[in-house]
């Protein structure tokens, strides 16, 4: 059996005698008393003007801020040196609060700043994470503390260093790029142990250095046993950064990614272009076997993980991993929304996710009823029903299993309704590709909620899902559109009917009832 934790929920899922665990969350960033710095500096304190020297080809050359990290031998304590291209700076932030959780800004020690001679400016505190210098500085160091807290949730979504790994998510512990100008790109540069090895999108030929266009999305992985694969593809090409060695072979990562990748590319009419990064990371701390949380931001997808027993689980579950986080890299990264809209991102992940596992043959179809039954247990368990709306704004405040298993179900009504009015032409497919096509590349940002409610409300079989399940709080009722495709629900679990008609016998095949057979001739 697979076991999928959706959220402290139990949503379960069969596939070949593969029991396994996944959990999807995520969280984010206050600071020292200020201190006033004297004017003439000390001898030790002309080491920043060195600093700013030495960074300056790749300032002032490119025109972009620059940043260097100093990961140390041993400890949790990275140095921090950096210099911006704006002449007239005189605030510097730093993220404070990631999700539900504040206090990150804590982090921050030992924090000075210089203007272009590498003098010493004075500041002051104004809050957490938040201060403003006497005059324009041109350059910064720092220290940050990268202990982590321990919980697997916080390891999975805030920058980490342990004794021969480390996570770093450049935007919580980085000067906020509001403060330092409107300019994206950031060149970030890393001095590691030796024997160490640095991974992520945006890679520069001199040294461990990349060029970040947007720091909110950077990510980069720093290991002692740091493997890469390169995967080249037309547009672009993807590195697999895996920590240390797992019981999947690297021939069945590059095998699977393509798998994926193939799949959604006829979803979503083409592959996205540029570097993409996906990032395996074991976690720091003991965990049960198979559990995992997962990061997608930007291009990067990260996936922090337990290995499996055996190489035929660890397979199976990294096909699922990847089926899931894949789908983010069109949405939510690809498109240009905003606000709340979780319920639609994550319900559809999922979603899409089960019915890929059912084409590809990895679960059967039996798995894809179950896992639906168990979301359906979930929602039916809810007392206080809420919007999905709602529900997606209190994500982080305990509504995570509502969001999750809730937004499959409404993907597979949707779905169910789809195929029915299009007699099997059309499917959450063409819904997809239809919001990635409107709203990626150069589309205006619109609000999330209001851009997929639009593209249902197209589509008459799906208005009055939306009414009722999206902005409304009625409890789902799936036994019409289930009928209608040769489903019911018994005793809580969703079977096929002992006699389908012919038209169920379609709607069946176009969910997937059959493919287990047209692959099994196709060989």
């Amino acid at each position: 059996m697979i076991l999928i934790r959706l959220i402290k929920s139990s949503i379960l899922t069969a596939s070949r005698n593969v029991r396994y665990e996944a959990k999807y969350d995520a969280k984010r960033n206050s600071i020292p008393a200020p201190r006033a710095m004297s004017k003439n500096p000390r001898p030790i304190q002309l080491i920043p003007a060195a600093f700013v020297l030495i960074l300056q080809f790749f300032t002032f050359a490119a025109g972009q801020d620059s940043v260097s990290i100093t990961v140390p031998e041993s400890g949790t304590i990275a140095s921090i040196s950096g210099q911006t291209v704006d002449f007239d700076r005189r605030s510097m932030v730093f993220a404070d609060t990631i999700a539900t959780q504040s206090g990150f800004s804590t982090r921050i020690s030992e924090l000075k700043l210089y203007n272009s001679e590498g003098v010493p400016i004075a500041y002051a505190n104004r809050g957490a994470g938040e201060f403003a210098a006497a005059s324009s500085f041109k350059s910064w160091s720092y220290n940050i503390d990268l202990t982590g807290n321990g919980s697997r949730s916080a390891v999975a979504r805030t920058s980490w260093l342990g004794v021969r790994f480390g996570v770093f998510f450049l935007n919580d512990f980085l000067p906020q790029q509001s403060s330092l100008g409107q300019l994206k790109r950031t060149i970030v540069r890393f001095e590691i142990p030796v024997g160490w090895r640095a991974s992520s999108t945006g890679r520069m030929s001199i040294g461990p250095s990349f060029e970040i266009s947007d720091l909110s999305n950077g990510v980069v992985v720093v290991g002692k046993d740091l493997l890469e694969i390169p995967i080249a593809h037309p547009g672009g090409s993807t590195h697999i950064a895996l920590d240390g060695t797992w019981n999947f072979r690297n021939s069945d990562t590059i095998e699977i990614f393509k798998e994926v990748r193939g799949y959604y590319q006829q979803v979503f009419g083409g592959w996205i272009p540029g570097e993409i990064q996906v990032n395996f990371v074991k976690f720091p701390m003991a965990v049960n076997s198979g559990e995992w949380e997962a990061d997608a931001r930007g291009k990067t997808i990260t996936i922090f993980s337990s290995d499996m027993p055996f190489p035929n689980q660890s397979v199976q579950r990294l096909h699922e991993q990847l089926r899931h986080e894949i789908f983010h890299l069109w949405v939510p990264n690809g498109v240009n929304l905003t606000g709340n809209y979780d319920w639609f991102y994550e319900g559809f992940a999922l979603y899409q996710s089960l019915k890929m596992g059912v084409g590809v043959n990895r679960i059967r179809f039996d798995d894809y009823l179950d896992t639906l039954s168990r979301a359906q247990a979930i929602d039916t368990r809810q007392s206080n029903r809420t919007s999905m709306i709602e529900a997606s704004r209190n994500r982080w405040n305990g509504s995570n299993t509502d969001v999750y298993a809730r937004g499959m179900l409404v993907a597979f009504l949707c779905d169910l309704a789809m195929l029915d009015a299009s007699k099997g032409k059309r499917s959450t497919n063409d819904l997809v590709r239809a919001l990635y096509a409107k709203h990626s590349g150069n589309a205006p940002s619109q609000d999330g909620n209001a851009a997929v409610i639009a593209l249902m409300k197209q589509r008459p079989e799906l208005v009055q899902i939306a009414d009722r399940y999206v902005t409304g709080a009625e409890k789902l009722e799936l036994t019409p559109l289930i009928a209608a495709a040769g489903i019911e629900l018994n005793g809580g679990k969703l079977t096929v009917v002992a006699k389908p008609t012919g038209r169920q016998k379609d709607l069946l095949d176009k969910l997937g009832y059959n493919n287990w057979r047209k692959l099994a001739n196709e060989k």
